[in-house]
């Protein structure tokens, strides 16, 4: 009887971690379709640092195309806050920015896009294009002009101007969907623009699709 109890116990361990297995994988790959849609209609994008004024207008221009329903408006120039800066990494903290911007008094009740030239970092990776908590986003500009060269990114003065813009699209798209309450695709097609990029071939093979009924919950973020 002993022998019996525990191998139908084990057995039950078994099912139960392969069911749990499943489950992540499926909403890893494919999304988590009961997550809570929140409305944007305001976003504004805020230069962090000494930004290009090029890059903020076309990273307006960007959101206006596709997300027409929003409006935008380019704010004045917010100062790296102290702290923010990691000089063992040469990169700033992005965690650290998110929680400056989100003490400007429009953050309450509006969405908030930061965007600067430098690079950017958070505790559990060594360097992100973007990152976005709720209401708030920020994005760095640094590498839209790289390109992989061996195992290391490097600048490129001739890229392709389409490229550039792709990859700004790209990112605002799934900064727009995470602050809409979509949760981001780790893996699974990469024609979804809600799949994470881990390098900069990863963003640049990845889409600008809405996949499963991500579409849906951009538009009713929009109040359409």
């Amino acid at each position: 009887m002993q022998t019996n109890f525990f191998t139908s116990f084990s057995i039950k361990r078994v099912f139960l971690g392969l069911a749990f297995v499943i489950g992540v994988g499926y909403f890893t790959i494919f999304g988590f379709p009961f997550s809570k849609v929140k409305s944007i209609n305001v976003i504004h994008i805020v230069p962090v640092g000494n930004s290009a004024t090029g890059s903020v207008e076309q990273l307006q221009q960007i959101l206006n195309e596709e997300f027409p329903s929003i409006t935008t408006s380019i704010e004045e120039t917010m100062n790296i806050p102290q702290g923010a800066f990691d000089v063992e990494r040469n990169q700033y903290n992005a965690v650290i920015l998110l929680q400056e911007l989100n003490k400007l008094p429009y953050t309450q009740s509006e969405n908030i896009i930061g965007i600067t030239p430098f690079a950017l970092f958070t505790p559990d990776l060594n360097f992100v294009f973007s990152s976005t908590k709720k209401k708030v986003g920020i994005f760095t500009t640094l590498y839209l002009q790289y390109k992989v060269q061996g195992e290391q990114m490097v600048f490129d003065p001739n890229i392709d101007g389409n490229l550039v813009q792709e990859r700004i699209q790209k990112t605002v798209m799934r900064m727009v969907g995470a602050m809409a309450g979509i949760r981001p695709r780790l893996f699974g097609d990469y024609k979804c623009v809600m799949r994470f990029s881990n390098s900069l071939e990863d963003l640049d093979a990845k889409g600008t699709e809405w996949c499963g009924n991500e579409r849906e919950k951009v538009l009713k973020a929009q109040g359409l």
